[in-house]
């Protein structure tokens, strides 16, 4: 894998292409906005720290905009529950395959509980956990493989926490063998806050960034 690094931007924003009259918007969909102020508040000991999740439950959805028939058309494009969707970046404002994001079904107590990848082609939608306690991993970055030809032919990288050591790992597994264990674990001495936000620049852009200063 190339060298490169991550960098913090704002939360996530919907992943939008035009073709031809249409728009297109993939993003994650919550029946209300916002949390009361009783849901707000942390839960007692013991309690379900998932609670916000129970309360507002977000769905991957599609919106399909026609400037020709000024007609919108809507609908959920599967049924596993998640936050923080992401694409392959070097597909930005173009048509795309796949989506990856962290999952939230409630399998845990825990803020996310796994990672998912969605075909929108067929469909399918495909779902990795770790087990153990290993859990609530952050927002999935795509890395491209150096002369990759496919869209998903990369890797994902993902901070996940572990709630037996209170401390963090970077998770690395193939995206064309999404289900399948990670390639690689990378066992930090602090932990991550939890929802963490990044995108992924290779050498190259790094270092035409250098010069360009």
């Amino acid at each position: 894998m190339d060298r490169g690094a991550r960098r913090l931007r704002p939360d996530p924003l919907p992943d939008a292409y035009q073709d031809g009259t249409r728009i297109v918007i993939d993003g994650h969909r919550v029946d209300r906005f916002g949390l009361t102020p009783e849901e707000l508040e942390s839960p007692p000991p013991g309690g379900d720290r998932n609670h916000w999740f129970t309360n507002v439950v977000s769905t991957p959805w599609r919106w399909e905009l026609d400037r020709a028939t000024r007609t919108v058309k809507d609908g959920q494009v599967t049924d596993v529950l998640g936050e923080f969707p992401q694409i392959n970046e070097q597909r930005t404002g173009l048509s795309h395959r796949y989506g990856y994001y962290a999952t939230t079904r409630g399998a845990g107590n825990w803020f996310t509980d796994g990672l998912a990848k969605h075909d929108y082609l067929t469909g399918d939608t495909s779902m990795q956990t770790l087990g153990g306690s290993l859990t609530s991993p952050s927002e999935p970055q795509f890395v491209p493989r150096p002369g990759a030809t496919t869209e998903d032919d990369g890797w994902l990288l993902s901070i996940w926490w572990d709630a037996a050591t209170d401390r963090s790992e970077v998770v690395v597994q193939e995206a064309q063998d999404f289900t399948a264990v990670p390639v690689a674990r990378i066992k930090l001495n602090h932990r991550v806050p939890l929802g963490f936000h990044g995108s992924w620049s290779d050498a190259a852009e790094l270092d035409a960034a250098l010069d360009a200063v």
